[in-house]
């Protein structure tokens, strides 16, 4: 069943309520919502470029440039690709969890 409402509303190019637009997609998680997201300004760019894109799941981008299909992992290599190929894009870093964040400091002692 919901995967047939889906179907139709994609077909359909979306839903309308009072002028808005409401987007349809599948319950993602948290973390994947997170990766899609970060996807969001090279998404755009593609856009106005007038490349041809989707975001798979989990959370991975393939772009169809002319003669080829690129296929990234991240925001950060997808970014990263994109500004080599000339396209103006800031550069995507992931942000870091907080465990991630303490991992990276190094605690040192003074002795006195």
């Amino acid at each position: 069943m919901k995967e047939d409402i889906l179907g139709k509303v994609w077909r359909k190019g979306g839903l309308t309520w009072n002028n808005t637009r409401i987007t349809c997609d599948h319950d993602y998680p948290p973390d994947v919502l997170k990766k899609h997201k970060e996807y969001e300004q090279a998404r755009k760019v593609l856009k106005e470029k007038k490349f041809r894109f989707q975001t798979s799941y989990p959370a991975k981008l393939c772009v169809f440039y002319e003669g080829e299909t690129v296929l990234y992992n991240s925001a950060e290599e997808a970014t990263k690709d994109m500004k080599a190929r000339g396209l103006q894009v800031e550069l995507i870093r992931p942000q870091q969890t907080p465990l991630e964040c303490l991992q990276r400091r190094t605690w040192t002692t003074k002795r006195g």
